[in-house]
């Protein structure tokens, strides 16, 4: 049976996480272009690339980390004897214009932006991670962060790239650039780049099956009126589902469990049997409730 993960975020103030906003985050989404692929939700170098070429210097790998979260993260490598776009290996969420413009909406008020990175540098080559926050198509005064690195990473390393001013006025749209050169200097060699499940403020790590089999959980009052409390025994554990049936096993309500203890509105649903399931992935348990009027 597939290893069942648990993806660590932590909502900020809203019933969602401001991670939902990352655009493909994981890199477990690719398109296929000519002889090559694209990352979905992101511009890349391919873009400009001849898609009957033979070489891309973006490509969909395999080497991923957490290994029990996706099956992909992005590989980007340079190769300075091509002067074309083949030759520059860079990435960033949305158009070509998300290189200096807004790329994609953020909600709340990130301070940091995490995710993993293995890196392979040559010739003196230096890794360039940033990150920018707009507030109404303006960038927010002291609202980035850079990871500016030549230091060899052979092996999968966390990164948290911090905002400069976490004081800043409050954010809207963000964009992103990741390229295994300085991005204020020219490619030096064949440096090679990995990334993969980026995030805000808090990493993205995995739990395994034997972890997700522990947990149980209780509904309380039981039978209910307008609400109910859903009681999961194990902590941090958001990003759970939520589904309610009802007695012909027709989904009424859906909702992201963000909390181990998490009251929930039933007030639209009339009087009888329900079952709640509590789900991730293949993993579920379910319980009966009682709704009375």
């Amino acid at each position: 049976m597939k290893r069942i993960i648990i993806l660590l975020f932590i909502a900020m103030s809203t019933t969602f996480s401001t991670n939902a906003q990352l655009p493909n985050n994981g890199f477990e989404d690719w398109t296929a272009f000519g002889n090559g692929m694209v990352p979905n939700g992101w511009w890349c170098s391919n873009d400009s690339v001849n898609p009957a070429s033979s070489y891309f210097p973006i490509t969909r790998s395999s080497d991923h980390y957490p290994n029990t979260i996706g099956d992909y993260s992005i590989r980007l490598e340079c190769n300075p004897s091509l002067s074309n776009w083949a030759g520059f290996a860079m990435a960033w969420p949305g158009t070509y214009s998300g290189s200096d413009h807004p790329a994609f909406p953020v909600i709340g008020h990130p301070l940091s932006l995490c995710g993993y990175y293995k890196y392979l540098p040559q010739n003196g080559d230096m890794m360039d991670i940033r990150w920018f926050l707009y507030k109404n198509g303006q960038p927010v005064l002291n609202g980035y962060g850079e990871l500016l690195s030549g230091t060899a990473m052979p092996n999968w390393t966390p990164f948290r790239i911090g905002v400069t001013d976490s004081s800043y006025s409050v954010a809207d749209s963000a964009r992103i650039t990741i390229t295994p050169f300085n991005w204020n200097g020219s490619i030096q060699g064949n440096s090679v780049l990995y990334i993969d499940n980026l995030s805000f403020d808090n990493p993205i790590t995995g739990v395994d099956e034997k972890s997700m089999e522990n947990l149980s959980f209780t509904l309380y009052p039981n039978p209910a009126s307008d609400m109910f409390v859903v009681n999961i025994n194990v902590r941090s554990i958001p990003n759970l589902t939520l589904n309610i049936f009802n007695n012909m096993g027709i989904l009424v309500k859906t909702m992201v469990v963000n909390n181990n203890l998490q009251q929930i509105n039933i007030d639209d649903l009339g009087k009888g049997i329900y079952i709640v399931e509590i789900r991730l992935n293949e993993w579920s348990k379910k319980q009966k409730l009682i709704v009375i009027r």
